[in-house]
């Protein structure tokens, strides 16, 4: 009985496995016959536009074009899935959804059930019945930062997704990529047919069906003398109203060279409106050209020196605006500052965009249209600062700013003022007694003032080029002997400068509070600049002894390179309000 039971129980197992095998076997082509189905269940056309902007920013237009296929059952649709392959993912700094001309929500990081694509949803604000309006075009706007690359002196290299990444497949599929401006000698890995589009050259491909989930890329070539390749780190506009409505605005750019061409002009943007336009270094002054144009004003500006591959460049821009255009009564006490839009980056990709306003002494902020970063609040006044990152030319930011200020506010320090004045004369009246003979304040003689600049201007320069010789040293391109000698030169110069700039200070400090509370910013900018070249020294020992990681070597690193940027800025800023005393 028991040798007869144990071959059927086996035979039952085996058929038993062979009939799940073939339901696994049956169902997963059923999945695969439904995932085939559904990628043909719309029929799809995109025309793509592919923008190579000055500056390097890439500008990808997607118009995707949908109608309900033959055999499709697809006739509702209330979103939309798009990819981006992930080998591009980290050089997607913004992406944007249109129809028409109201703006889409595109939803990142949604799965496509590949993990070689970064997904995006595009959700409509209706839901598109395609038996009632056959086709239905929106638009996908990627744009990209880092896809560009010099190859030599004057010839760039781009790498781009060749094709859009869809769950469907495309039926028809159109490619255009513009070169800037003077672009020429184009080359690629696809053949394109070369066209002009104004001054600049449209290199234009076409294809017919176009896989579901396509991720190929495709590269071209040009050469330019004027094409620019920037990396705009930061930017902080500085919006200052005063108790009379006066606007100032100061626009402060920190920019890196990523070309192999030298830069000797950066042409920047501020509003169409603005007067009084001036541009400054870290040294001082310099030479611009102003431009009027229909929505901005174009603003030239000579640099002190050329700044070259991998080297930064740090601008301070600024001017003023009247405040009829941009600021609003409501009431007796309500304002509304407003500015559209906040950005002039003449297409740059700003890294990290700071929008800070100062409102007058006694005003109340209300409300904003952004969202607010920051709020500051010393005695009479309020700071506020808005943030953005990775801020493009569409994302179309504006300032819309309500605040509450009291008319009599106007008039409050001449009124503490004069009623200080009036209690001192009754207190003497009333004392009688005649008033001590009083040491008139003699304000600080220009020249001081022009040759603690000009020695401090020097005195970085110095400290400029020793840290230019150490570099040169740890990289083994200046012989160490050489160094010495160069070193013990400039410290001996810098002594010398040392003890001028400490007897300049003195005299300077003893002239007025605002002058010694100067001079102490001063000085705590200088001792934070030390500190933190003394921590690097320690971090860079200490790494290469291993005793750290790589990870918390360049957070560490980072986090000193924003103490040392955050210094210099106090002491630029020091050094251009002495500036501001000599005019």
């Amino acid at each position: 009985m028991g040798s007869v039971g144990r071959p059927c129980l086996t035979g039952i197992l085996s058929v038993t496995l062979a009939i799940l095998v073939a339901a696994f076997t049956f169902f997963g082509s059923a999945t695969s016959l439904v995932e085939a189905y559904d990628q043909n269940a719309l029929e799809v056309h995109v025309n793509r536009i592919i923008r190579v902007e000055d500056g390097g920013a890439v500008a990808m237009n997607d118009t995707i074009t949908i109608s309900r296929s033959v055999n499709g059952t697809v006739n509702r649709l209330s979103r939309f899935l798009v990819g981006v392959p992930r080998s591009f993912e980290k050089n997607l700094a913004r992406i944007y959804a249109y129809d028409g001309s109201s703006g889409l929500e595109a939803v990142r990081n949604v799965s496509l059930g590949r993990a070689d694509i970064c997904g995006f949803e595009i959700i409509f604000p209706n839901e598109v019945n395609l038996d009632e309006v056959e086709t239905y075009s929106f638009t996908v706007l990627y744009v990209f930062s880092g896809l560009l690359n010099p190859e030599t002196l004057m010839e760039f290299r781009f790498e781009f997704p060749q094709y859009p990444t869809l769950e469907y497949e495309i039926q028809s599929y159109n490619l255009t990529v513009v070169l800037p401006p003077k672009a020429k000698e184009p080359a690629g890995s696809i053949p394109f047919n070369e066209t002009a589009e104004g001054d600049s050259l449209a290199l234009k491909y076409s294809e017919g069906a176009v896989s579901a989930f396509a991720k190929d890329s495709a590269w071209v070539t040009f050469s330019s003398a004027d094409f620019k390749l920037l990396d705009v780190r930061e930017m902080t506009r500085r919006i200052v109203v005063d108790e009379w409505g006066n606007i100032a605005v100061s626009d402060r750019y920190y920019i890196i060279n990523r070309a192999t061409l030298a830069v000797s002009r950066l042409s920047l943007r501020v509003p169409r409106n603005a007067t009084s336009i001036s541009a400054q270094d870290i040294y001082g002054s310099l030479k611009v050209e102003v431009a009027e144009a229909s929505s901005h004003v174009d603003v030239k500006v000579s640099l002190r020196e050329d700044f070259k591959k991998g080297k930064g460049v740090k601008l301070l821009i600024t001017y003023s605006l009247p405040s009829e255009l941009y600021l609003e009564y409501d009431g007796w006490d309500g304002y509304t500052l407003t500015m559209e839009p906040l950005t002039y980056n003449n297409w740059w990709i700003v890294r990290r965009l700071n929008v800070v306003v100062v409102l007058p002494e006694g005003a109340e902020f209300q409300s904003s249209s952004g969202d607010l970063s920051s709020l500051e609040r010393n005695a009479f006044q309020e700071t506020l600062t808005f943030t953005e990152h990775n801020a493009t030319e569409f994302d179309e930011l504006s300032l819309d700013l309500r605040y509450k200020y009291g008319v009599l506010w106007a008039s409050f320090r001449p009124t503490v003022w004069t009623g200080l004045l009036t209690s001192l004369l009754g207190t003497l009246l009333y004392m009688r007694r005649p008033p001590k003979p009083t040491v008139p304040t003699v304000p600080v003689p220009v020249e001081t003032l022009r040759d603690f600049i000009k020695k401090y201007e020097e005195k970085r320069r110095i400290i400029q080029n020793i840290e230019v010789m150490e570099r040169q040293v740890r990289r083994g391109k200046l012989p160490r002997r050489r160094y010495k000698v160069r070193r013990d030169s400039l410290e001996r110069r810098l002594s010398r400068l040392q003890k001028d700039l400490d007897s300049l200070r003195k005299e300077v400090e003893s002239v007025s509070r605002r002058y010694s509370e100067l001079m102490r910013d001063l000085e705590v900018a200088e001792a934070e600049l030390e500190t933190v070249k003394a921590s690097l020294e320690r971090l860079r020992a200490r790494y290469r002894r291993r005793e750290i990681s790589s990870g918390a070597y360049n957070r560490l690193l980072e986090e000193y390179n924003r103490r040392r940027e955050r210094a210099e800025s106090t002491i630029d800023e020091v050094i251009l309000r002495l500036e501001e005393e000599l005019r």
